[in-house]
C-alpha cells in the first residue's frame, strides 16, 4: 500500500544497520545486494560459528548470547565483529519491495528483538 500510495510499483532501501535490514526483511523486502552477507552473518551466529566465538565480552558489545537477539547482533556489528569473517564494515545492502507482493525473505527467522 505504500508504494502505491507514493505511484510506485517499486520501493528502494539501503539499511544502514543490520536490525533496519531484519525490519524492512519483516515488511516484505528483498534484497538486490547483500542477502548472501546477512545469510553468512546468520551462520556465523550460530554455536560453532566465528561470530558466536567472537561474542568473548571483550566489550559490552560482544556479550555471550547477544547471538539470539536482532538488538544485540546488531550491537556486535556496530562494534566491529565483522572482521571476524573478513566482510569489513557494515553497508553496501539494497533492498526493494513490490508493492502487493511481499518477498517472503527472513534471514533470521524467529529472531526476537
Amino acid at each position: 500500500a505504500f508504494c502505491r500510495l507514493l505511484g510506485n510499483e517499486l520501493f528502494l532501501v539501503e539499511p544502514l544497520f543490520y536490525h533496519s535490514a531484519l525490519l524492512y526483511e519483516r515488511h516484505g523486502c528483498a534484497y538486490l545486494v547483500g542477502r548472501e552477507l546477512m545469510e553468512e552473518i546468520h551462520a556465523g551466529f550460530q554455536p560453532g560459528g566465528r561470530l558466536h566465538a567472537a561474542l568473548d565480552g571483550s566489550t559490552p558489545f560482544r556479550q555471550p548470547g547477544f547471538d539470539q537477539t536482532v538488538r544485540g547482533r546488531s550491537w556486535a556489528i556496530h562494534d566491529g565483529i565483522l572482521d571476524v569473517l573478513g566482510a569489513g564494515p557494515w553497508g553496501g545492502l539494497k533492498m526493494y519491495r513490490l508493492a502487493g507482493r511481499p518477498a517472503g525473505v527472513s534471514t533470521f527467522a524467529g529472531g526476537r528483538y
